[in-house]
């Protein structure tokens, strides 16, 4: 079966060839028909469930943005963070005020960033043929420092880190996970099924790791590599972005599903997009999905599965994350912009 990004794909591949250098551009002025993203209520769903409480009043604002020059592939928001990885080759660290605190060069483009719990550290990959670089910075209030960096003969497309459980998870193109301490000592390898791309995301909660398998799986580990369950979406339902909480586990897929599961791994319902998607994220309060979609649209969902609005962007929409308070969603985008929206409810 044809994929139906493989072009975006390949087009993004051959982009990781080039190292550029340089000072920070300035956000230009929006191009002729360009706009900002919008939000767009969600059509009428007969006979569905009912919103819960604490989402059936949601807004959604711009806070602000900021202009990298490339697509954004990795973003995260903590309590006082936001964190960006650009294919411009560079990591950059934000407040929540979008104030830019600190940017560093990466060999190759930037593919992901990850914060940990108490944001005392910053996790993040970028990748140049033929080999990744995987960083490991210690935050302070305002800069931030490399403790070290380690190299891996293939592309990681995913970090993630617990800082309570001493724990960093890459997900490789060969198909495994490679575990570290914070110190940098290996931990442990998970190997998923033979795939083209291997593993393209990973998150954890500091009890699991859950895994988003191009192999069709969706795996959820705990922190000792012990496989707890997987679930596949069946052919073509290649994952490319997890998401977890302390209730749910999430799967967003190339066939244009999302897949949401319960901590055991019993599927709770599943919605579909308008093109292939991309990337997911959970918030615990209020209780919501969002849902980053190649066909320009972000979706936010309540726990039970129900549409509650989407925001319409001009490129594809690449990388989803929430606020630890819930208050915030960082977006990454094509357009080579990191947005912040704040949330209301």
């Amino acid at each position: 079966m044809e994929r139906a990004i493989l072009l975006l794909m390949l087009l993004a591949f051959s982009a990781c060839i080039a190292e550029e250098s340089g000072e920070v551009v300035e956000e230009p002025p929006p191009a002729k028909g360009d706009t900002l993203p919008t939000t767009t209520p969600p059509a009428l769903q007969e006979n569905a469930p009912p919103l819960h409480e604490s989402v059936d009043r949601l807004n959604l604002s711009l806070l602000w943005s900021y202009y990298t020059r490339e697509p954004v592939y990795g973003v995260d928001a903590g309590r006082s963070y936001v964190a960006a990885a650009s294919y411009d080759n560079h990591l950059y660290l934000f407040n929540m005020s979008g104030v830019l605190l600190w940017r560093f060069e990466t060999r190759g483009n930037a593919e992901a960033v990850a914060l940990s719990e108490r944001e005392n550290y910053l996790v993040a990959a970028s990748y140049l043929v033929p080999e990744a670089r995987i960083y490991l910075f210690n935050l302070t209030s305002s800069n931030a420092s490399l403790i070290w960096e380690k190299k891996l003969q293939n592309i990681v497309k995913g970090v993630a880190i617990s800082e309570e459980t001493n724990l960093v998870v890459v997900a490789a193109g060969d198909g495994r996970a490679y575990a570290y301490t914070l110190e940098g000592e290996p931990r442990w390898i998970f190997e998923t099924q033979d795939s083209a791309w291997g593993v393209w995301d990973v998150a954890t909660d500091g009890m699991h790791v859950a895994l988003a398998g191009d192999d069709t799986y969706l795996y959820l580990l705990d922190t000792s590599r012990k496989l707890k369950w997987k679930r596949s979406g069946g052919r073509g339902s290649y994952i490319y972005g997890c998401a977890l909480s302390s209730k749910l586990v999430a799967g967003a897929t190339q066939d244009r599903m999302l897949y949401v599961y319960d901590i055991n791994g019993k599927l709770l319902w599943k919605f579909r997009s308008g093109f292939s998607n991309h990337d997911v994220a959970i918030a615990e309060n209020p209780e919501l999905i969002a849902l980053a979609s190649w066909d320009k649209k972000v979706y936010l969902l309540s726990y039970d599965g129900r549409l509650i609005t989407q925001l319409d962007f001009v490129q594809e929409p690449t990388s989803v994350e929430f606020s630890t308070d819930g208050n915030a969603l960082a977006v990454g985008s094509r357009d080579g912009r990191v947005y912040l929206f704040g949330i209301k409810n």
